[in-house]
């Protein structure tokens, strides 16, 4: 959190412990009203629905909104956009006539390319997941 003294893993492991389950439950409120916002909402306004649910949840404000904050940049406690939400129609005209809906960065694979011919196509890369905790304690283990 960038003040104070440096402190060592064990003197942090206890308040973690304590701290974690809050802020998995108030991401889980977040990441809910993050995938499926109402219209015309934005940062602010999610945040503030998430942390009206907590309080209609919890007897005590959230507390660690702080930590909370640092925390929804990693990919453990990152929404997840729903596939059903993105890919909804709107309409582009007074005819009419609707979107094609969802992403534009879908794939347009046509059945009659030559591969040869794409020589500047590059492999794609998905982000790594970091290490889970067992399997990190397994794989130092032995």
């Amino acid at each position: 959190m960038e003040h104070g003294l440096a402190r060592d893993v064990e003197s942090v492991s206890g308040k973690w412990r304590k701290m974690s389950k809050t802020i998995n439950t108030f991401n889980g409120y977040y990441n809910q009203i993050y995938t499926c916002p109402p219209s015309g909402s934005n940062e602010e306004d999610i945040l503030n629905l998430a942390m009206a649910k907590w309080d209609s949840q919890n007897s005590t404000p959230f507390p660690h909104l702080r930590a909370w904050n640092v925390l929804k940049k990693e990919p453990k406690w990152k929404a997840v956009p729903n596939e059903v939400a993105t890919a909804k129609r709107t309409k582009t005209s007074e005819s009419g006539s609707y979107s094609a809906g969802g992403s534009t960065a879908r794939c347009q694979i046509d059945i009659n390319d030559d591969p040869e011919d794409d020589e500047d196509v590059l492999p794609v890369h998905e982000s790594e997941r970091p290490t889970g905790r067992d399997k990190a304690k397994k794989e130092a283990a032995g």
